[in-house]
């Protein structure tokens, strides 16, 4: 489905679906969202693969999105998004009714993500995909010594993102 919408209205989106799942007492469990960032030219394929399969157990009757993103808009050396001039933010906004169907949800966007990675796309660092020092590593590519050094230096006394597990003290 496509609209058109003003910039206000797209930044509000989500805030029905929000309701909704206040009003059906979903919003208060947890949200192990996947967030990535697919390369343009294996956008069918990887999301059409996973869209056929798609239950509403899947999500948790969270919403899918799909946002076409061109990536000249990016400047930011530590963003990464996939090589390409536009690429695809793919994102399964996961409900979760248990601590067990959590843990499988979490399982499934480390796969989603790990079948993303290996096309040459990234993930969005909003999501519930557990990282380890390597993976960050490996997100980070050509610019990791930068981003370590930028942390070392703007950071020295590790108070932002300590639990992500990026750095490991310094």
């Amino acid at each position: 489905q496509i609209e058109d919408r003003t910039y206000f209205d797209f930044l509000n989106r989500l805030a029905p679906t929000v309701e909704f799942l206040k009003s059906i007492g979903a919003w208060f469990l947890p949200h192990p969202w996947s967030d990535v960032f697919v390369p343009g030219s294996e956008v069918d394929q990887y999301v059409g693969d996973i869209a056929a399969n798609l239950t509403l157990e899947d999500t948790g009757q969270g919403p899918v999105l799909l946002y076409p993103v061109k990536t000249a808009r990016f400047t930011q050396p530590f963003f990464r998004v996939p090589d390409e001039s536009v690429v695809f933010l793919f994102s399964i906004l996961r409900t979760a009714p248990s601590k067990e169907v959590a843990e499988q949800m979490v399982a499934d966007n480390r796969e989603l993500f790990e079948r993303n990675r290996d096309l040459g796309g990234y993930r969005y660092a909003i999501g519930a995909v557990p990282f380890s020092r390597s993976d960050w590593r490996q997100h980070f590519g050509r610019v990791w010594r930068a981003f370590r050094d930028a942390k070392w230096r703007y950071d020295p006394d590790n108070v932002l993102t300590p639990g992500q597990g990026i750095f490991r003290g310094h």
